[in-house]
């Protein structure tokens, strides 16, 4: 039989479940320079860590769209047996996050932008079957203890041109050039992290999947936008 129950995990009805928890501590160091000359600019470095057993509404561990769907928490014996590798690092956790962004604005109408991005790479799992039919995942190792997706360098350049006229105090006319990723590597971003898709009756791992290890999206290619903006 089937029963729906509403509630949390760790209380009531749901008791028996774990007491989902995601702990995220991070120091972060600023530095900035926002006045009224020409040039300014923001710099961030974030160390961080982000742990526990629920990764949020959206089950960023198998890339779920539905939220509050986590597969784990719908099935209790794919918790209770494997409970040391329910806890560990969460899918978004990144150690070392490098930020900078910096303008200047030129005396005849042209500014000129850039930012710059370098972050480490995220935590990966390894994933087997449950049952020896049913599609239904586990955690083999500890989770985020699989390795991790590679760092990522990005840098994206805007200039503005302010076009100055009779009209000026009437309507804002500007051309806008945007150039992003910058020499873009297409660096992966994440990988097929099912090893497993079932077990048989002496709970050994089969069916093995031959997409495990592969890349399954990659950060974005360089691109281009011209646009022209009118503001009255």
């Amino acid at each position: 039989t089937r029963r729906i129950v509403y509630g949390n995990p760790g209380r009531g009805s749901l008791q028996d479940y774990p007491e989902i928890h995601r702990d995220y501590t991070a120091l972060e160091l600023t530095l900035q320079k926002i006045q009224t000359g020409p040039f300014n600019y923001f710099a961030s470095y974030v160390y961080s860590k982000n742990q526990g057993n629920y990764p949020g509404l959206f089950n960023a561990d198998r890339n779920q769209k539905r939220p509050n769907a986590d597969l784990f928490f719908n099935k209790l014996d794919a918790i209770l047996n494997y409970l040391p590798k329910f806890e560990g690092l969460l899918p978004n956790d990144r150690t070392h996050v490098f930020k900078l962004s910096g303008w200047y604005n030129f005396p005849f109408g042209l500014n000129a932008g850039a930012f710059i991005l370098w972050q480490s790479g995220t935590p990966l799992n390894e994933f087997g079957g449950l049952y020896p039919v049913q599609p239904w995942q586990i955690l083999l190792v500890p989770r985020g203890s699989a390795g991790r997706t590679p760092s990522v360098f990005d840098l994206s350049l805007r200039f503005t041109y302010q076009f100055a006229g009779i009209f000026e105090q009437f309507i804002n006319t500007r051309l806008v050039l945007d150039i992003f990723h910058i020499g873009s590597q297409r660096t992966p971003v994440n990988y097929e992290q099912v090893h497993f898709f079932n077990r048989d009756i002496n709970g050994n791992q089969i069916n093995p999947n031959p997409n495990y290890g592969l890349a399954s999206r990659y950060y974005p290619p360089m691109s281009v936008r011209l646009g022209f903006e009118v503001g009255f």
